[in-house]
């Protein structure tokens, strides 16, 4: 087994333009802070990485300015995807004014993504998953905006509600 154990530079040096970041944490429990500040302090003096993609399960974030706040900053991140976004404001801002692609999955499906693919289980054959959302809520909008980039996801509109099913394999 090739030794996976790198410094935190090292870690943030291999985080290229259109990588997928993966973050932990739960408000400030678990939260890679100082991954985040790197990343962050990377993108500020040299506009790279770019174009980041991040799946995060439950809202990794303080509710102001750390955890994945910190690097909700247009160039930096193109989409996110997350299982509870209370705690990230500014991230939710960004997708609220379509500046960034935004997913809401269940929570539960995120941290059994990350069970498994810790595991060396993970294999993508079918995976199909439907929510109601009423009109009227914030998350109708991120359903939407999700809708307009994703050709895998089929959307139903009746009074009062969005119905949303989503066929990844």
């Amino acid at each position: 087994m090739v030794d996976k154990i790198v410094t935190l530079e090292d870690a943030i040096a291999l985080i290229g333009d259109n990588d997928t970041v993966c973050v932990s944490g739960f408000v400030g429990i678990g939260t890679p802070e100082s991954l985040l500040r790197g990343i962050e302090e990377r993108f500020v003096s040299d506009q790279s990485p770019r174009d980041l993609s991040l799946l995060f399960a439950a809202a990794p974030g303080d509710g102001k300015d750390a955890g994945l706040n910190r690097i909700a900053k247009e160039g930096l991140i193109k989409r996110a995807i997350g299982g509870h976004w209370s705690l990230v404001p500014k991230l939710g801002a960004m997708a609220m004014q379509n500046k960034i692609a935004a997913y809401n999955l269940p929570l539960g499906c995120i941290s059994q993504l990350y069970r498994d693919i810790a595991a060396g289980k993970i294999q993508f054959t079918r995976v199909e998953t439907s929510a109601a959302v009423v009109e009227g809520r914030r998350d109708i909008q991120i359903a939407e905006l999700a809708i307009r980039h994703l050709e895998w996801v089929k959307a139903h509109r009746a009074p009062g509600t969005l119905s949303i099913s989503v066929d990844i394999g």
